[in-house]
């Protein structure tokens, strides 16, 4: 998809992924390139829901479920990554792999350059500040920021 401009069409580029085998809602827009990488079925792990915003590149290690809740908007260079791998023993530190699903609830808002680490749940309107690395799951309507990633406080709730 690289031969569309990344801040045209934001419309044109949801389609196209559906075609290569994306899951992605009604009314999602993407302003650039989404790398995805990983082991297996990556296309088939990953899932966007509807009327997200989708600035990029947009970095997916999809060896696992990614799920991206519905109202979801995404920074610039987010990285979300499903692998990871055991410490070994001192001869190999990079030990045995394994991945881990990461999923992203409704209305969450994830700033530029923010890394989410594998297994990481980001519960409903959550926002994860720009640079961020979330290596734990985010309590609902919670901001938070920093590496690694720590609350900062609770956001308002509509009643």
């Amino acid at each position: 998809m690289g031969f569309i401009p990344a801040s045209t069409f934001g419309w044109l580029r949801p389609i196209l992924y559906r075609g290569a085998g994306l899951k992605i809602g009604s009314r999602t827009r993407i302003f650039g390139k989404i790398q995805v990488t990983g082991k297996g079925s990556v296309l088939a792990n990953i899932r966007i829901g509807e009327q997200c915003v989708i600035t990029t590149p947009l970095y997916l290690n999809a060896s696992a479920p990614i799920t991206i809740g519905d109202r979801v908007g995404i920074g610039h260079h987010v990285v979300i990554i499903t692998d990871s791998h055991d410490m070994g023993d001192p001869s190999n530190r990079c030990g045995r792999g394994h991945a881990r699903p990461v999923t992203v609830e409704d209305g969450v808002w994830i700033g530029a350059r923010a890394t989410i680490l594998p297994g990481v749940t980001i519960d409903k309107g959550s926002v994860v500040t720009a640079g961020s690395v979330v290596s734990m799951d985010v309590l609902r309507d919670t901001l938070v920021g920093g590496n690694p990633a720590r609350a900062i406080r609770r956001l308002a709730t509509n009643p």
